[in-house]
């Protein structure tokens, strides 16, 4: 699924996107418990897969960075260790600038997680 950053910051206020992604994780939240119960064991991490096919500098777009650093600052103080491990799939040759932009506001523990694989 591509996403338009721009256009959804186009049209929609910056605390609005960020409200969206509490929500979503939020209801993830729910999905634990019910899974947890139905399952009779502990079910309460993630696993993300980020595909960066076509990705490049159009991206770098400082209000889409803004949001993006502003959820991943709530994520790692709201929801710790809900991140199992995050894979980043098609990464090219841009994508160390915009990771490092965005590392200072992931833990050392959340670094760990993150697996790039080309």
């Amino acid at each position: 699924m591509w996403i338009n950053c721009a256009g959804i910051l186009m049209s929609a206020k910056k605390q609005d996107v960020v409200k969206s992604k509490i929500w979503v994780l939020e209801n993830i939240y729910s999905l634990f418990a019910s899974t947890s119960k139905e399952q009779n064991r502990r079910v309460d991490q993630i696993v993300i897969i980020f595909d960066l096919y076509k990705f490049g500098m159009k991206h770098l777009w400082k209000p889409g960075l803004d949001v993006t650093t502003e959820i991943l600052t709530v994520f790692e103080s709201h929801y710790p260790e809900t991140l199992k491990t995050t894979f980043i799939v098609n990464a090219p040759r841009i994508f160390p600038i915009a990771y490092n932009a965005f590392r200072p506001f992931l833990s050392e523990d959340t670094q760990r997680k993150v697996r790039i694989l080309g």
